[in-house]
């Protein structure tokens, strides 16, 4: 009796086990110019840091970064989750974390993007990151590409 009923809890627990899985970004310069972004978010102590800050060469792409999604399969999708890949340093999304974005073309700023404000392209909006190419390891990686008409 006692296994039937550790082999009907053991089954009804790994059919609600979430599935976890990565999504992975990275940000492409595709002008003939470097680029430099600036990512920045406000501290605690109401001051402002940059981080991280990526200098791009022509057709050159960021590292990539990644987000951990975790879906619950008796659940609707509305219910994923976005969860973080380490307990004691959250990550995810590292973009959505940040309050402006700055791109630079030749030391020039040419952009600042808003976290509050709503942009029809920007790093914030993950729809944005349109292109997906795969990496040495076989990985799907989204890329948000900076293009002329961007400005």
């Amino acid at each position: 009796m006692f296994i039937i009923l550790f082999a009907i809890v053991f089954v009804a627990c790994e059919r609600n086990k979430p599935i976890r899985y990565y999504k992975y970004y990275s940000i492409k310069n595709n002008l003939n110019n470097e680029v430099v972004i600036k990512f920045y978010m406000r501290n605690l102590d109401g001051n402002s840091s940059v981080e991280p800050i990526y200098t791009l060469q022509p057709g050159e792409n960021s590292e990539v970064f990644d987000e951990l999604i975790v879906k619950y399969p008796n659940k609707a999708p509305s219910d994923s989750r976005i969860m973080y890949t380490d307990p004691i340093m959250p990550i995810n999304f590292f973009v959505a974390s940040r309050d402006s974005i700055d791109i630079y073309v030749n030391n020039v700023l040419v952009k600042r993007y808003k976290r509050s404000k709503s942009y029809p392209k920007s790093p914030y909006n993950k729809g944005s990151y349109d292109t997906v190419i795969k990496d040495k390891e076989g990985r799907d990686i989204n890329v948000y590409t900076i293009l002329n008409s961007d400005f």
